[in-house]
């Protein structure tokens, strides 16, 4: 059954005002605890100060879908997807799967990445050599992991969408186009494609973890065309118009497998509207 009420915690991520845009005949109710979100301009949108261990304020509507936006708001079910915890798992239940293991020591030799364990480290990323990596600190909260960086990569390309159930998966692959780094990371353009490989590794993967929800996996193409699996996070991708242009509903269960058509693009704009600030 289609929701008339949805609930998007941690409001302030992009993918908030990217999925309240796609439906706009839904009440949407965002919940942040950063005090500059976007969506005041949207009719359909109310916004609200709420901290990820409170409940709902009251007087509001009871939700008919509630929607993590940062894994922050997942409280310890976060936890059991840090990256450190959930790519070893994934390796372990599905050996045959090629992806980029994470340490939290920086790496004694070569050149690795920076990254958020818990979650995404906001501002721009970080890359080195590991004996440079060793000062960096985590003031957010985000715990740190390294991995290794690989140069020969073309666009890197995502898995995203919902899994309800065995049998109830919803998802698009897009080849990343832009991205900007800013406190948050914006997706700024993308298109989707057809890649039945990955699309066959990623439901493996939803299937072997038993994933329950939304869901973004990161793969990197080697030059070589060699794919590897460099994050997986239980939260959407900002791309909810291009999905939903693309024949994909994400915010009802879906029944059966359904895959995004290909051709779809994507591409997000600046705007400038009046805000209030969010405050408790």
């Amino acid at each position: 059954m289609k929701p008339r009420i949805v609930h998007l915690l941690g409001a302030e991520q992009q993918a908030a005002v990217s999925l309240a845009m796609a439906w706009p005949d839904l009440q949407m109710h965002l919940f942040s605890d950063q005090s500059v979100v976007d969506g005041w301009d949207l009719p359909h949108v109310s916004i609200h100060y709420r901290l990820p261990d409170q409940p709902c304020p009251s007087g509001l509507p009871f939700p008919d879908l509630e929607i993590p936006l940062c894994p922050r708001w997942l409280a310890d079910a976060g936890k059991s997807y840090a990256l450190s915890c959930v790519l070893p798992r994934i390796a372990t239940l599905i050996p045959a799967c090629s992806l980029l293991p994470v340490s939290v020591k920086p790496p004694v030799t070569g050149r690795a990445v920076v990254k958020g364990d818990l979650r995404h480290r906001p501002d721009a990323p970080l890359a080195g050599e590991g004996a440079e990596l060793g000062m960096i600190t985590d003031p957010n909260g985000c715990g740190l992991v390294f991995q290794e960086q690989i140069p020969d990569c073309v666009s890197p390309i995502v898995v995203t969408g919902r899994r309800s159930g065995p049998g109830s998966i919803a998802l698009g692959v897009l080849r990343v186009r832009e991205e900007r780094f800013f406190r948050i990371t914006v997706l700024q353009a993308a298109e989707t494609i057809r890649e039945p490989c990955l699309v066959e590794q990623s439901l493996a993967i939803l299937d072997a973890l038993d994933h329950t929800g939304f869901f973004t996996l990161h793969w990197l193409v080697r030059d070589s065309g060699q794919q590897l699996l460099s994050s997986f996070r239980p939260t959407p991708l900002a791309a909810f118009q291009a999905l939903r242009k693309a024949g994909i509903d994400l915010v009802t269960p879906a029944s059966g497998i359904t895959i995004a058509r290909a051709g779809i693009c994507l591409i997000a704009e600046p705007t400038y509207t009046t805000y209030q600030k969010n405050l408790p």
